[in-house]
């Protein structure tokens, strides 16, 4: 696919994105918002001066051609996982035709065939296109390889998606059983897609959960949005206190005079019912004084079924950054008012209370309410713990139900099993 006919393409995607029919339209303010929401999506930073660029909006060198980076970054923002998937998938189908000399006959003949593909269209078809998963081996222990056997009914063609920011990868009748490896403890979402005729379009036909396990808390630190550099980083209790510190950053091999990002996990069934629980814990935001971006720390509780509650907290002035998920109920602070989750003094440790009973999540930081939200769909046990922050945020003292979480965390009873609702 040539490179004009990519640069078009991403070009119509990115103005959908933001809502503007044209490129002649584009205002500074347009490129200055979708800056923000590459970051936000991508955790890389485009700037205006490269983003009119690429639109021609701003002369350039006869030479001047966009770089792959920041092709990719685009194409991850838009949706895809890589600049080599939206090449594939918007790759032009050749048609060679060949039209015949009509007459009376050819003429009965196209009228024949249209009746013929009509019928074919809209009579119910026998033959439906299914897949049918087999024998699975999705839980254990880091690391782990995960595998799950398939077969395929019918003419469609199937993809698997095994981690967010990863390609798709076609499931082949020839083998009938894929296989992928996490090297990162966590509780994932293995998506299941089915292609739909034309060649853009993906529809999610089927979830698996895999829960990849460790007895401990483990850390990994990234600078890419799309975790390509992650690096693990095994000690992040530091008397008491849960942390990748800047020397450990380095000490692992990345570079900790820019922006990087830190995430701790704990990741093993818990005798813990999301829908009825409570929890208790502190965090403080990265102290360094960069005022230029706007920092954030979060905590995401994972339930068996993949939901989660996820809350992101931002200094002051910084609430467009502010998240929250509530099992299907989501706030970003684009589109909702988030303040309640602005953290004021960054240099203070502050106390987070969560309470979940009878489908109702409430919030409060340092003894106020910021968060009352209603969900229908179940979270069920705990399987995963994840403390994240860009640059190094810190996290103590977490409890769930009054108990530690702490390595080697007793199991105290079991968590009555709950049935999924699609």
């Amino acid at each position: 696919m040539k490179r004009e006919l990519i640069e078009d393409k991403l070009k119509e995607k990115l103005l959908q994105k933001i809502e503007v029919e044209q490129v002649e339209l584009l205002s500074n303010s347009d490129f200055e918002r979708l800056s923000q929401l590459i970051f936000e999506r991508t955790q890389i930073m485009l700037s205006v001066t490269t983003l009119k660029r690429f639109f021609g909006k701003v002369s350039v060198s006869e030479n001047y051609k966009t770089s792959n980076s920041t092709l990719n970054t685009l194409c991850c923002f838009v949706g895809y996982n890589s600049l080599e998937e939206f090449q594939k998938v918007h790759r032009p189908v050749k048609l060679d035709v060949k039209l015949p000399l009509f007459n009376k006959w050819s003429v009965s003949a196209l009228f024949s065939s249209i009746l013929i593909v009509g019928l074919y269209l809209f009579l119910p078809n026998s033959d439906q296109s299914t897949l049918e998963i087999g024998e699975r081996k999705l839980s254990g222990s880091f690391p782990f390889t995960v595998s799950f056997d398939y077969q395929i009914k019918g003419q469609d063609q199937y993809y698997v998606k095994f981690e967010q920011y990863h390609s798709l990868e076609p499931l082949s009748d020839d083998y009938q059983r894929i296989s992928h490896i996490y090297e990162f403890p966590g509780f994932y979402n293995i998506l299941i897609y089915k292609k739909q005729g034309d060649v853009e379009n993906y529809q999610v036909v089927d979830t698996l959960q895999a829960h990849i396990q460790y007895p401990d808390w483990m850390g990994e630190t990234y600078h890419s949005g799309t975790k390509s550099d992650a690096k693990r980083v095994l000690q992040v209790d530091h008397d008491g206190e849960l942390m990748i510190s800047p020397s450990q950053i380095a000490k692992v091999g990345m570079d900790s005079s820019s922006l990087y990002f830190t995430s701790m996990m704990y990741s093993k069934p818990m005798p813990v019912d999301l829908d009825d629980f409570s929890f208790e814990g502190y965090l403080q935001m990265d102290t360094h004084q960069d005022e230029d971006f706007c920092k954030w720390i979060d905590l995401q509780l994972t339930g068996e079924f993949g939901r989660k509650i996820w809350l992101t907290f931002v200094p002051e002035g910084c609430d467009r950054w502010a998240k929250v998920v509530i099992s299907e109920h989501q706030r970003d602070g684009y589109h909702h008012d988030n303040q309640a989750f602005m953290i004021n003094d960054k240099m203070k440790w502050h106390q987070v209370n969560i309470r979940s009973k009878n489908g109702l999540v409430q919030v409060d930081v340092d003894g106020q309410q910021i968060l009352q939200q209603k969900y229908t769909l179940p979270l069920g046990q705990l399987m995963a713990v994840n403390c994240r922050a860009n640059r190094s945020g810190k996290f103590k003292g977490l409890k769930l139900n009054g108990q530690s979480i702490e390595k080697n965390l007793i199991v105290l009873g079991e968590v009555e099993a709950k049935k999924e609702v699609r």
